[in-house]
């Protein structure tokens, strides 16, 4: 591919992401807040960083 096949679909993309990001923000939002612990846990015969289970 050259430079010119990516760049001209990319500026397509660059002028909906400027649109989006200066859309007006009015009224509620809602949105999930998700958080976890990260534990290290014992799994597939070693110690690796996880989430326990709840």
């Amino acid at each position: 591919m050259s430079k010119d096949q990516v760049s001209r679909p990319c500026q397509g993309l660059d002028y909906q992401v400027a649109a989006f990001r200066e859309r007006p923000l009015e009224g509620r939002h809602p949105y999930l807040w998700r958080d976890a612990k990260v534990e290290r846990v014992r799994e597939r015969g070693g110690v690796q960083a996880g989430t326990p289970d709840i």
